[in-house]
């Protein structure tokens, strides 16, 4: 199981599966400077419903991001 953070507020646990999915369908929209959103219904457990995410980045975001992930996964201790 993986954790998707959405802006430090909204927390929600994936199969590594569908986080895989996830993390190469939103890296080709950011990299298009496309927005987008995507919904998920809520386990039982935390009351169900929906919860959808919208997402309207800049090319310098993206890039601030790719920058922070790769010196993350350079890091001593990091695992690859």
């Amino acid at each position: 199981m993986g954790k998707f953070i959405y802006e430090g507020g909204i927390r929600t646990d994936f199969d590594d599966r569908v986080l895989s999915h996830l993390q190469v369908a939103i890296g080709t929209k950011l990299r298009r400077n496309e927005p987008f959103f995507f919904t998920w219904h809520g386990d039982v457990s935390t009351g169900g419903g929906r919860t959808t995410v919208w997402s309207m980045r800049g090319r310098a975001w993206c890039s601030a991001i790719s920058a922070a992930a790769r010196r993350a996964s350079t890091a001593p201790g990091s695992r690859r």
